[in-house]
């Protein structure tokens, strides 16, 4: 056992490059030259966001930086906004704000509005349903076109005009669909975390070349 201890031990041993000292592990390694080497382990990059000079350490050039919590957030929605999100099909995009929707919508519903089950028979949540199919609807993540159901009753309405749809589940009109409550805090959370998009810096225009570039990334 001491042996392998001894053999383990002087394989992970890293040398600094800029005084030649020896040290257990990288850990150790970057630690010992972000104290004594700062100056030379200090590199620029630029926020993803909006391009603004940042000094990082060199083993952290590669990752993703951002200036402020706001570029940070505008970055990573960016990504994940309509077609440039990975679900993105036929002009819809079923990505995290729909994610946000849906859930508000379950907790409008609170159970299938057809059949009034509170979960799929696997146990998992209940299906959303768009009352107009996403490719014909103006808005089609709108609230008030979307209707929580169970796998079965999901199948029940596909196919259906909108008018039949809510009849067959006692939903007298589309108002009725609107959010509240605390549905509504939940939709006014998502728009809060939007709105960051909204008031974080201007995108600088080596963005989009470095937005392509992550994205290429993701999809390999």
């Amino acid at each position: 056992m001491t042996v392998n201890k001894k053999s383990r031990s002087t394989t992970n041993q890293k040398t600094c490059p800029h005084c030649g000292d020896d040290f257990q592990g990288s850990k150790g390694l970057r630690v010992h030259m972000a104290a004594a080497h700062e100056k030379e382990t200090t590199v620029t990059v630029r926020c993803n966001w909006c391009g603004t000079p940042m000094d990082v350490r060199e083993w952290k050039a590669d990752r993703n930086h951002y200036c402020t919590r706001s570029c940070g957030v505008a970055w990573t929605t960016y990504l994940q906004t309509g077609e440039r999100h990975p679900n993105y099909k036929g002009g819809t995009s079923r990505g995290r704000e729909f994610r946000w929707i849906a859930m508000a919508v379950r907790i409008r519903d609170g159970a299938c509005v057809r059949c009034g089950r509170e979960k799929t028979s696997d146990g998992r949540a209940l299906h959303v349903h768009h009352i107009i199919p996403e490719a014909k609807a103006e808005d089609p993540h709108d609230p008030q076109n979307l209707l929580s159901v169970c796998e079965a009753c999901h199948q029940s309405l596909e196919g259906l005009p909108p008018e039949v749809q809510l009849q067959d589940c006692g939903i007298e009109s589309r108002d009725i669909l609107r959010l509240r409550g605390e549905a509504a805090t939940w939709m006014e959370k998502y728009r809060e975390r939007v709105a960051t998009f909204e008031t974080a810096p201007d995108p600088w225009p080596g963005m989009f070349a470095e937005a392509q570039k992550h994205l290429k990334q993701r999809s390999e």
